[in-house]
């Protein structure tokens, strides 16, 4: 795995970014990011929001949020992009009386998309680096 450690994980906006990135610092860069990286790896994410689970009075008990990241690995000695995929990974959440809980539940949600997809993406970057 010594090549998986050596792809720069290049910064994504927002929050929800800047947490992938970091599932993503502990899962290829554990030991520290690379002083002369061989790949970058850019990722774009978007987040859908669906209400489910509507009472009678058209309010939401449940909402299913799904956090879709597509990514690119960048090679520098190759000057082109070597690999490409998408993600995805779909999580619920409950809504409640309670705003902040609702919010927190949210927020959640979000984390356990943003971690289960750090882990489909360093296992879809290690088979990519297998020798062949």
């Amino acid at each position: 795995m010594d090549a998986l450690q050596q792809v720069r994980i290049e910064p994504i906006p927002d929050r929800l970014g800047q947490k992938l990135h970091n599932f993503l610092l502990d899962r290829i860069n554990p030991t520290g990011v690379p002083s002369r990286p061989s790949h970058s790896l850019r990722l774009e994410t978007s987040v859908s929001r669906t209400d489910l689970g509507i009472e009678r009075d058209e309010t939401a008990t449940r909402a299913l949020l799904v956090l879709s990241v597509s990514y690119t690995l960048f090679s520098y000695a190759e000057n082109r992009v070597v690999f490409s995929g998408s993600e995805r990974s779909s999580n619920s959440f409950n809504i409640v009386a309670s705003d902040f809980a609702t919010a927190s539940a949210e927020i959640d949600a979000l984390d356990r998309a943003a971690r289960e997809i750090s882990n489909d993406i360093k296992n879809r970057l290690g088979l990519f680096f297998l020798p062949r």
